[in-house]
């Protein structure tokens, strides 16, 4: 019997750290971005990590531009190599087209949170207004 609670402990802190590493992918996301080549970074700029569940990690694309992840599959060993990079390991990417709504928004300061939200959401209404002195 007493199995049974170390194996409850092992599956608690394989969580806690898939759980560390998704948080540590979702806050150097940018930077990752910014280390891959411009027509991977292309790509990439749109998705974001959803998951990490041992060596596999799951980044999410807009649904309304699932292209870009047929597109990033062919990119795969790219990306292996700069997540793999940011985690210190080898991984395995999966690439998934899904509702980014519902997903929590990646880490990033408020102003630029609301201003892409406002862009996704009066997208048909924005005038372009010039400088104003």
């Amino acid at each position: 019997m007493p199995a049974a609670p170390a194996a409850a402990e092992t599956s608690v802190s394989t969580t806690g750290a898939a759980n560390a590493e998704l948080a540590t992918l979702l806050e150097r996301w940018p930077e990752l971005v910014a280390s891959v080549r411009p027509a991977t970074r292309a790509v990439v700029s749109w998705c974001r990590p959803l998951s990490v569940d041992g060596a596999l990690v799951t980044l999410g694309f807009p649904e309304a531009k699932a292209f870009l992840k047929d597109h990033a599959e062919r990119k795969r060993p790219d990306l292996e190599a700069a997540v793999g990079q940011f985690l210190g390991r080898p991984v395995t990417v999966r690439c998934v087209a899904t509702n980014l709504d519902l997903v929590s928004p990646p880490p990033d300061d408020d102003a630029a949170f609301v201003l892409n939200e406002a862009r996704r959401i009066f997208a048909e209404d924005l005038l372009d207004i010039g400088d104003i002195t």
